[in-house]
């Protein structure tokens, strides 16, 4: 890895810390964070979906993925694209999705995507 890949790499494990921090705090488990070289950028995501339960049955799995890379003065980590996702267990159906593209021009940068048509929606909502 060179130079710049470590220091990027070096900036990414704290955002990946702060993801763990934030989901055990939140659900009271760890969650396995992986962060893997892609093309001078780094992913940071959970490779299993922290699986969501509702009275002890499992129903859904979210599911993170943070392309980071250095902002456009290579001073501060930057997220380049992240997607955070909602699915069913029962079918894998996708049920929310938020996504954040930070070059996108011909759409808007974030959005959220509700796929409230699902019936696996209506069963974790039930």
């Amino acid at each position: 890895m060179s130079d710049a890949g470590d220091a990027l790499y070096a900036e990414v494990i704290p955002f990946a810390n702060e993801i763990d921090a934030l989901l055990h705090n939140v659900f009271g488990v760890r969650v396995l964070i992986d962060i893997a070289p892609l093309g001078g950028r780094f992913v940071v995501r959970n490779p299993d979906p922290l699986c969501l339960m509702i009275n002890g049955e499992a129903l859904g799995g979210l599911h993170l993925d943070f392309r980071c890379t250095w902002d456009s003065a290579r001073t501060f980590l930057a997220v380049d694209k992240s997607t955070i996702k909602l699915s069913a267990l029962l079918d894998r159906a996708p049920i929310f999705r938020f996504e954040y593209e930070r070059q996108a021009h011909s759409k808007p940068r974030a959005h959220i995507q509700v796929h409230g048509h699902r019936g696996a929606l209506s069963h974790l909502l039930s």
